[in-house]
């Protein structure tokens, strides 16, 4: 899930939308036009309130690059729509022109955010939820590992884990106990923060496949976490 409130860049660009739509919203109906640009409107309309509806409640970082064709479609209505509008001297159209040009922007940061990769300078200036820092581990502000725990995790042989099963279904949520720093020679592991809530697809083993919030994966030591339903 992006977090709307932490992803200034994203926030903004919505504020940006709307006031261009509404700007060409209003232009369409003072000018009396019809047919192609009452297309461009309410299909700008459909699409910035089914990106942000989708971004509030489910995970942009598993399905991003699906709002890239309908944004790319978006552009091409605004490049048409702009091109017949931009160079009318009646105030009216030039408004339906400003609205097309200013939603045109916002589209294009969207192209980028959303098709930008993971770990890329632009995906973390449009996701920075997506990359908390965690505090490095040392041998004195390592937390101590309760009563059960040793104080380091369940060892392995690099590379073998329980497999992880095609579309899997992460049945099980847990609540990490105490923090967690991946190993930098095992790029499967998942670093977490103490009190983070992730999602598990099987709860048998000493290493969990593990998922977080903003969509990012791996695997995780079992006592490092408790399960809660």
């Amino acid at each position: 899930m992006l977090n709307i409130k932490r992803s200034l860049p994203f926030l903004l660009t919505a504020i940006i939308a709307l006031a261009g739509w509404i700007c060409s919203f209003i232009g369409v109906i003072m000018y009396g036009a019809a047919g192609f640009h009452w297309w461009i409107v309410i299909f700008h309309l459909i699409l910035i309130i089914g990106v942000f509806a989708y971004a509030l409640v489910s995970s942009v970082r598993g399905f991003r690059y699906s709002f890239l064709p309908w944004i790319a479609i978006g552009l091409v209505l605004l490049t048409i729509g702009t091109d017949e509008t931009v160079y009318s001297h009646v105030s009216k159209v030039k408004l339906i022109a400003a609205g097309y040009i200013i939603m045109g922007i916002h589209l294009a940061i969207w192209a980028f955010g959303f098709g930008s990769d993971h770990g890329s300078k632009v995906h973390r200036w449009f996701h920075p939820d997506a990359y908390e820092a965690i505090p490095e581990q040392t041998a004195s502000s390592r937390p101590e590992a309760p009563p059960a725990m040793t104080q380091t995790a369940p060892t392995h042989p690099a590379g073998q884990y329980p497999i992880l099963p095609v579309n899997p279904e992460y049945k099980y949520r847990v609540r990490a106990s105490h923090p967690y720093t991946a190993s930098r020679e095992d790029p499967n592991e998942m670093s977490f923060s103490k009190g983070d809530v992730l999602e598990v697809v099987d709860t048998n083993g000493k290493w969990w496949h593990a998922r977080k919030p903003d969509g990012t994966i791996g695997i995780i030591p079992s006592n490092y976490v408790e399960v809660i339903n």
